[in-house]
């Protein structure tokens, strides 16, 4: 049934309903191509390791996807073939009309079978499973970035840069502090450097050791979790300055 022009429409309707997004890319490949941070998957896939700041990780992963999605496909399809073969002294019977109809019956109401069922399944997973996992789990759309954002305003007087790892820390915060800016490398005369904890922010402190130094201690924020009061996040911050003055540091 696979073997015929009409399966190609498996390839050409989704290929179709994501054109937009293609012609998007097309014409902002740069911006596109700039938030290495969606591509990076720890580890890489089947325990390659690959450099997080490399395009392919994001590829390969959504290769090894694609590959493990499709195989079980595959493999039901070659099973069946080899079962349910056509014997040739059939094929050349003509067909009775019930049984055609009956046939193409069947098989709308298979297909209308699927797509009810993929339906259910995605309003499922959208109305209930997704927004019950954010709510019971410490989701990162749970962070109380907001309730952050206003202690750590009262750390710095913007203007300012800021470097976070992980780098969504960084963005999460500068969207909600005016004066801060996300950069990856910092030019200011403050920087404020941000991580899970205090070990994570001295690992991404050494990067800047040769321009900056710390302006005072290491500041621990807390807030709760959104939806989960009991459980607390926690953020670990810390001002740096130039190790020069800031004419002669911007010069460099």
């Amino acid at each position: 049934m696979l073997c015929r022009p009409a399966a190609s429409l498996a390839l050409l309707i989704p290929l179709l309903l994501s054109l937009p997004h293609w012609l998007w890319v097309r014409s902002h490949l740069g911006l596109a191509m700039s938030n290495f941070y969606r591509l990076r998957v720890p580890g890489g896939p089947l325990g390659l390791h690959i450099s997080a700041n490399s395009i392919w990780t994001g590829l390969w992963s959504l290769a090894v996807i694609i590959l493990l999605s499709a195989a079980p496909m595959l493999l039901v399809c070659a099973g069946a073939m080899s079962i349910f073969r056509r014997d040739a002294s059939n094929a050349a019977r003509p067909e009775p009309i019930v049984a055609r109809q009956m046939r193409q019956l069947l098989g709308w109401m298979l297909v209308a079978e699927f797509v009810l069922f993929i339906v259910a399944v995605l309003a499922l997973v959208m109305m209930v499973v997704r927004p019950a996992s954010i709510v019971t789990t410490e989701n990162r759309l749970a962070f109380p970035y907001a309730e952050m954002a206003r202690d750590i305003a009262k750390l710095v007087q913007p203007p300012a840069e800021l470097v976070a790892d992980p780098p969504e820390h960084a963005v999460n915060i500068a969207i909600r502090v005016p004066g801060l800016t996300s950069v990856q490398t910092p030019t200011a005369a403050q920087l404020l450097i941000i991580g899970n904890d205090a070990a994570g922010l001295t690992s991404l402190g050494r990067r800047f050791e040769d321009d900056y130094q710390p302006a005072g201690g290491i500041q621990i924020i807390e807030a709760p979790w959104h939806w989960r009061p009991t459980r607390t996040a926690r953020l670990a911050v810390q001002l740096w300055e130039p190790r020069q003055p800031l004419h002669n540091f911007t010069q460099s």
